[in-house]
């Protein structure tokens, strides 16, 4: 049964990393051999032997998770004023049900 990964801390993350690529670069040990020994997915050690090759050790490194400060943004402004327009002006049992992306809200 594959782990979730997700659960360990960054630098427990990293180790798991750096032992895989190590694995299958120093000991020539498969790549499917190391996913099933390390339960992880094949994907994932063939993705991190890619990232070590281009980049040695510091491709192997977490990058920024979560979304950046310009995806935050779940609604465009205009959706996002009409929406505090039909609060203001309403209350919920007023207030007509519409989908966001329509114009008669």
């Amino acid at each position: 049964m594959k782990s979730d990964a997700r659960k360990l801390s960054t630098e427990e993350q990293y180790l798991l990393r750096i032992r895989a690529v190590d694995m299958y670069f120093k000991h020539n040990i498969t790549q499917r051999q190391i996913a099933n020994l390390l339960c992880i997915s094949r994907q994932h050690i063939n993705k991190w032997c890619k990232a070590f090759e281009e980049n040695g050790y510091e491709g192997l490194e977490m990058g920024i998770r979560g979304r950046r400060a310009q995806e935050q943004i779940a609604l465009q402004h205009l959706q996002c004023a009409r929406i505090v327009n039909i609060i203001r002006a309403r209350t919920p049992e007023q207030a007509p049900i519409c989908t966001l992306g329509t114009s008669h809200c």
